[in-house]
């Protein structure tokens, strides 16, 4: 019977271990849901900037910047 998950194995440099444990800790998602989130956001920042959006994040001051990855 299939579940709907898949379990996938990676590897990834210790840099990014050890992000994916700093985010885990200061907001108490399992590391599974980081890396989950992080997929959620990637897929709307691909869906959003194809159809022409930007990411913006507005920082404490009121200033804004535009989010683009490389």
């Amino acid at each position: 019977m299939h579940t709907g998950k898949t379990r996938l194995i990676v590897s990834l440099p210790d840099e990014d271990i050890e992000t994916i444990v700093n985010i885990a800790q200061k907001t108490g998602l399992t590391k599974t849901d980081v890396i989950r989130r992080a997929i959620a956001l990637e897929k709307a920042y691909v869906e959003k900037t194809c159809a022409g959006c930007r990411f913006i994040i507005e920082e404490p001051d009121n200033t804004q910047k535009v989010i683009a990855f490389m």
